[in-house]
């Protein structure tokens, strides 16, 4: 096999797919085993929409996660995710906590900013990049 920019970039690009998608899973299977529980805590935090916010966070964090490590909807995923984390930001630090990096801020920001690349730049070993086999052709093609 020979090593290429674009395999190497493909392969890179997969891991890190894998590495952000999995601590957005993590953050998140608390959130979809009790999303009424989440809605509660937002409330207290002060958390616009408490139920439907939680029931998004839940969801993203935990199936958007999962979406972004497969490769299916990538530049959705990707954007879905940073929503969160800027949601996750405003409501814990606030933007004025962001610019001076107070608690865990740095982390989501990271994941804010690594869910975006990976949206965009996540490589051809995606799902929705897979080459299928067009009906009454033998000839492999891509489905976009």
């Amino acid at each position: 096999m020979t090593w290429s920019r674009n395999w190497s970039q493909d392969v890179t690009a997969l891991i890190a797919r894998v590495g952000i998608g999995l601590v957005w899973m993590v953050h998140g299977w608390p959130k979809i085993q009790n999303p009424n529980e989440v809605a509660a805590e937002f409330v207290n935090m002060g958390v616009y929409f408490p139920t439907v916010s939680a029931w998004y966070a839940s969801i993203v964090e935990f199936l958007v996660a999962i979406a972004l490590i497969i490769g299916i909807g990538l530049p959705i995923a990707g954007i879905l995710l940073f929503l969160d984390a800027v949601g996750v930001i405003y409501f814990t630090v606030g933007i004025g906590g962001l610019l001076h990096f107070e608690g865990d801020s740095q982390l989501v920001f990271v994941l804010a900013m690594g869910s975006l690349i990976a949206g965009f730049h996540g490589g051809r070993f995606a799902v929705h990049r897979l080459r299928v086999l067009q009906p009454g052709s033998r000839q492999v093609t891509s489905p976009v």
